[in-house]
């Protein structure tokens, strides 16, 4: 079997067959299966720009206040990004982020799949995306910043630092 995976992780299957006793069998097919693929990615890349034209479209007969609740929508969903897709956005990828942490891109995915990690991690990965991690606590009376975590980074920091040294 030949398969790859495309830009929306999805695996394609591009050719299956026997290669019993066929020692030509890669020179053979995987010429046709980047064919295959080449193919598909195409069929994508044109699938998102009708999308992209549909969308400017409709947004164009959307009333003002109707694109005022989408802007908006948007917006919040853009404020609100689990960690992988923030590397995205951020157009970077997890080798690139591990390069940064010296960690291997194994670890970067499985920080990415967790929903429970130190605070000390997660400063970690949003400095090396060049980004501060701040806590909040948004309260009834208002938004407070939580400040303790700053203190405890210089100090985990401090020994980090002389214990690798």
């Amino acid at each position: 079997m030949l398969y790859a995976f495309d830009r929306r992780r999805s695996a394609i299957l591009l050719l299956g067959g026997d290669k019993t006793g066929d020692d030509r069998w890669y020179d053979k097919f995987v010429p046709i299966a980047d064919r295959l693929f080449d193919e598909h990615l195409a069929a994508m890349e044109k699938e998102s720009s009708t999308m992209a034209k549909n969308f400017r479209e409709l947004q164009a007969r959307m009333s003002p206040e109707a694109r005022a609740r989408s802007e908006a929508k948007a917006e919040r969903m853009i404020q609100e990004m689990a960690l992988d897709e923030l590397r995205t956005a951020l157009d970077l990828t997890q080798e690139q982020l591990a390069e940064v942490l010296h960690v291997r891109q194994a670890a970067i995915s499985k920080v990415e799949r967790r929903s429970d990690m130190f605070i000390s991690t997660l400063r970690k990965i949003i400095e090396a995306m060049g980004g501060e991690l701040e806590i909040r606590a948004i309260l009834p009376g208002g938004i407070v910043r939580i400040s303790q975590f700053g203190e405890l980074r210089k100090t985990h920091t401090a020994k980090v630092g002389t214990s690798r040294d």
